[in-house]
């Protein structure tokens, strides 16, 4: 919680982000950076089925403009993935 509470001090807008990608993100997916840019933010993990992240994030309130960057790459720990999506509401 500590790194919670100092996300919000120092950037009290991308708390409520963080909050809802952990909410809306499968079990079987790992997120394994996350790059906030000015209007946008960068996800890299990997996932049992990363094509149903698209919608998924898509669906969100917070979210929009969602895609992949690059392709998805199969491992045997599952799909590598990077998702761009821009940050606002619909």
């Amino acid at each position: 919680t500590n790194t919670l509470n100092r996300i919000d001090e120092l950037n009290p807008t991308k708390l409520p982000l963080l909050i809802e990608l952990s909410q809306i993100i499968p079990k079987d997916t790992w997120i394994k950076k996350i790059r906030f840019k000015k209007k946008n933010i960068e996800l890299n993990g990997i996932s049992k089925n990363a094509s149903q992240l698209i919608p998924i994030v898509e669906n969100s309130s917070h979210f929009r403009d969602t895609h992949f960057v690059g392709t998805i790459i199969t491992e045997s720990i599952g799909e590598k993935f990077t998702i761009n999506t821009a940050i606002g509401t619909k």
